[in-house]
């Protein structure tokens, strides 16, 4: 499950990392530096990061 607080942990990360925009989110699911630093065995989908504002 993804919480409000990690999905916005993961939009932080995703913009460092150069994915501005939530339709970028299926690309960077499984990268192994992402799930790592955010501690999961998968990021939020992009139907996911745009329900939270």
């Amino acid at each position: 499950m993804h919480t409000n607080d990690s999905v916005i942990m993961q939009k932080i990360y995703q913009h460092i990392g150069g994915y501005h925009a939530d339709d970028h989110a299926d690309s960077p699911r499984y990268d192994p530096a992402l799930t790592t630093i955010l501690e999961k065995d998968c990021l939020a989908s992009q139907p996911t990061m745009s329900r939270v504002n």
